[in-house]
């Protein structure tokens, strides 16, 4: 045991000792000294342009999300028969939507300043809506 224990010492020791010399070499010698000409020696101010947002956001107002049984938001949770894809669905003003309430959750996308609101319940009934929003095709899923 004895033998072993001083073997493995030793092993340490030649394993350690060039990894020190090595450092000891890296970290001695002489230092050398750099001159910089006078032209580089003094400090120079360099303009810096600042970004500006193009607009601020002035408050974030994050509602409660309401949590509504499926049966009472007449949702479905069954994957039913086969459902068809609503394919460039007539858009109207949000003011013409009689049908919707204003609790009515939608999934909301804007894309070039074109806006479109699709209702859960219909996108629920569809599950797929191919649109083209913005000049961008857009494929929306529910």
């Amino acid at each position: 045991m004895q033998r072993c224990r001083r073997t493995t010492q030793q092993l340490i020791f030649l394993l350690t000792l060039p990894l020190f010399l090595l450092f000891l070499t890296a970290c001695g010698g002489q230092e050398t000294a750099v001159f910089l000409p006078s032209s580089l020696q003094t400090a120079t101010e360099t303009a810096v342009s600042v970004a500006t947002p193009a607009a601020r956001l002035q408050s974030v107002d994050i509602a409660p999300i309401a949590t509504t049984a499926y049966e009472e938001a007449g949702l479905s949770t069954s994957a039913g028969g086969r459902f068809v894809s609503l394919d460039d669905p007539v858009m109207i003003p949000a003011n013409q939507a009689t049908w919707l309430q204003p609790d009515d959750i939608v999934i909301g996308v804007v894309q070039n300043d074109d806006a479109r609101a699709y209702p859960i319940k219909q996108a629920a009934y569809h599950h797929i809506i191919n649109d083209t929003i913005g000049g961008e095709p857009y494929l929306v899923t529910y």
